[in-house]
C-alpha cells in the first residue's frame, strides 16, 4: 500500500508529464507555423515596376582639389548603358 506521500508523488509526476506533453504539442505547433510562414515569405517575389529610373552623378569639379577627368565621361557612359536596357535616366555632371 501506498502512503500520502508517495500518492501525492505519483500525482504530481502524472500531472507534470502530461503537462510537459500538452508543451510539447503547442512547441511542436508554433514550430510548424512559423516554418509555413518562413516558407511563404521566401515564396513571395518582389513586385518589379515596369518603370526602372536611375539616377547617375558624375562628380569631378571639387573646389578645394584638383579636377578629375573621369567621373564625367564615367557618368555619361553608365546612363548610355542604362538607357539601353531599359532605364529611364536622369544624369548630371559636376
Amino acid at each position: 500500500m501506498m502512503n500520502d506521500e508517495s500518492r501525492n508523488h505519483l500525482v504530481f509526476v502524472r500531472s507534470f508529464s502530461r503537462l510537459l506533453s500538452i508543451g510539447f504539442v503547442f512547441f511542436l505547433f508554433a514550430l510548424l507555423t512559423l516554418g509555413q510562414d518562413a516558407r511563404e515569405l521566401t515564396a513571395v517575389k518582389p513586385k518589379v515596376s515596369d518603370k526602372r529610373i536611375a539616377l547617375v552623378i558624375g562628380n569631378g569639379a571639387y573646389q578645394k582639389a584638383k579636377t578629375l577627368p573621369n567621373p564625367a565621361n564615367d557618368a555619361v557612359d553608365m546612363a548610355k548603358a542604362l538607357k539601353e536596357v531599359g532605364f529611364e535616366v536622369l544624369s548630371g555632371v559636376d
